[in-house]
């Protein structure tokens, strides 16, 4: 179905006599169906570095009362549709003296989904204004959350059979694993997070590793521990610290002790077996 589409821009004047504009909003007025739509950003992080005495609060205060005013006009008797998309602009307005200002009304004719074409206009005024996604680092934090959560649902009571923060120590050092649990051995578990910048990091984080355990490994013999490590690759596609993080991979191997190297790709897998067989410590 195509649909006969209005939009406008809304730009902000932080001074009126320099004539220098921004846009903060836009817009969107379509007759069948008959709908008023108002987007903008949720920051304005473009105009506080341009402008030292800019008041983003009455900035988001003033776009409040368009956003109500809309809801208003939404709410109207359809007959109120057949009004030219310029004279319903201006109810909006129409008390104000403001540094908002919208623009001329440009038109489009949109054959397909209605709420996507908003989308793709929104976007292309307004992709600047986009803060970028922060990558989630997949670090130790990261490890035992999704371990702990994915074993909750797995089996509710688990949690209350892990031992928390259980240090092994020896002449040389102390490690701490961050869990303990029990299945007819005991089985410690440490998150090695790789998902590091630098290959030189990754190198020496797989140095320290098989250092640490290497200090204590005539411990875990002598209590029949095992190691159980939960291990996070880089999220990258850079073959530099792909490389790197196979290389640290190989450094752990070698490390003599009883251990298991779990990445990410078969932590279900282990989770698995945990809620299966875990037993009371006691």
């Amino acid at each position: 179905m195509k649909t006969d589409l209005t939009y406008y821009i809304l730009n902000y004047f932080h001074s009126q006599f320099l004539g220098e504009k921004l846009n903060v909003g836009i817009l969107f007025h379509s007759k069948n169906p008959s709908k008023i739509i108002f987007k903008h950003p949720k920051n304005f992080k473009r105009i506080r570095e341009l402008y030292s005495d800019f008041t983003e609060s009455q900035l988001k205060i003033n776009l409040n009362v368009i956003e109500e005013r809309i809801n208003i006009l939404n709410n109207k008797n359809s007959l109120f549709f057949d009004k030219e998309s310029s004279n319903i602009v201006s109810e909006l307005f129409r008390q104000d003296a403001t540094a908002l200002v919208f623009s001329e009304g440009k038109r489009a004719i949109v054959d397909g989904n209605l709420e996507l074409a908003i989308k793709d206009y929104y976007n292309l005024y307004f992709s600047n204004y986009h803060e970028p996604e922060k990558k989630q680092k997949h670090d130790e934090e990261y490890l035992l959350r999704n371990f702990k959560n994915r074993l909750a649902i797995r089996n509710s009571n688990a949690h209350h059979l892990l031992n928390k923060d259980v240090q092994i120590k020896s002449p040389q050092t102390t490690v701490k694993f961050d869990y303990k649990w029990k299945n007819g051995v005991e089985n410690l578990v440490k998150s090695v997070g790789f998902d590091l910048e630098e290959e030189s990091s990754i190198n020496h984080k797989a140095i320290l590793i098989h250092g640490q355990l290497n200090f204590i490994a005539d411990e875990l013999r002598n209590k029949n521990y095992n190691v159980d490590l939960l291990i996070s690759r880089p999220e990258t596609k850079n073959k530099g610290l792909l490389d790197a993080y196979e290389r640290g991979i190989e450094i752990i191997k070698t490390a003599k002790i009883s251990k298991n190297l779990i990445e990410e790709d078969v932590v279900d897998a282990y989770v698995d077996k945990v809620a299966k067989e875990i037993k009371s410590p006691f």
